[in-house]
């Protein structure tokens, strides 16, 4: 019984974190929390991300030769939607679980992740952090800094 509730407890705290998280994202109630979320999608993205997209995003990493379709360039991703960086069609396609049209050679991270922590507030911090990251690395900035969550 003891276990039981020590992985509900648990279970509360991660998603309770999570929520925090998603809210100080979203409010930009948190810089230091955002500058935090910016730093683990670095680290995120150079582990998922950058054998494809590049060191700094630009779709130019070390396996392009060997893709089928070339990767986006991630730096220009609010630049080619007038300025606005589009939340929800970017976690999408990170996620890769629901159809979406161009995901290339693209993993479905969202179902990696998912398989490699069983647990689906983690599943979506990952995703939260890299679009963190993405957001930060957009040439010539962005309208909106973030979409208001279920928009």
């Amino acid at each position: 019984m003891g276990m039981l509730r020590t992985r509900q407890l648990r279970g509360l705290i991660v998603a309770g974190l999570a929520t925090f998280g998603f809210f100080c994202v979203f409010t930009g109630a948190a810089g230091g929390q955002q500058t935090e979320l910016i730093a683990r999608g670095r680290v995120t993205y150079r582990v998922y991300c950058r054998n494809c997209h590049g060191d700094v995003g630009k779709g130019d990493g070390k396996l392009v030769e060997i893709l089928r379709s070339t990767p986006a360039d991630l730096t220009q991703i609010s630049k080619k939607n007038d300025g606005t960086f589009p939340f929800d069609r970017v976690y999408k396609i990170i996620d890769g679980r629901q159809e979406v049209v161009s995901h290339g050679d693209m993993p479905l991270w969202g179902q990696a992740f998912q398989e490699s922590t069983g647990n689906e507030d983690e599943t979506r911090g990952k995703i939260l952090q890299l679009i963190e990251f993405l957001k930060s690395i957009q040439d010539g900035g962005t309208k909106q800094a973030a979409a208001k969550p279920g928009s």
